[in-house]
């Protein structure tokens, strides 16, 4: 609700509008909103190119609409900005999961894990990897 009305206001523009579409965009990929969310964050990053985040959200929603070759880039684009490396080398890996580049996706998988020891989550992704292909 909030950030409709934020988007209804004409006077909400730039680096502004593009930080609110993004909001927007994590919730309706909460939901299993993806089409709406990638539609967000595409607009989100032509208008804030630099807007790290945009583009980390953006490679989820790739990866969500069944396109996760593009995703791959999108998180190295996000990754060059100053998007979280651990998130970015996750978004990184199911992508290539989903594309079936199975052992280019654990070495994403285990890079993400180092980067963010401390995420319960991203630790467990190469082991569960390893049990999921074994």
């Amino acid at each position: 609700g909030a950030c409709d009305l934020l988007l209804r206001d004409a006077s909400v523009t730039g680096e502004t509008r593009a930080r609110v579409l993004t909001n927007r965009a994590v919730m309706l990929l909460a939901r299993g909103q993806n089409i709406q969310a990638r539609s967000d964050l595409e607009e989100a990053v032509e208008l804030s190119p630099e807007l790290a985040e945009a583009w980390l959200n953006l490679s989820a929603a790739q990866i969500a609409t069944g396109s996760a070759q593009a995703a791959i880039d999108t998180a190295r684009q996000a990754r060059e900005l100053g998007a979280s490396p651990a998130l970015a080398a996750f978004n990184t890996a199911i992508a290539l999961e989903t594309l079936g580049r199975f052992e280019d996706a654990y070495a994403a998988y285990s890079e993400a894990a180092q980067q963010d020891p401390e995420n319960v989550t991203l630790a467990a992704q190469p082991a569960r990897f390893i049990w999921h292909q074994g």
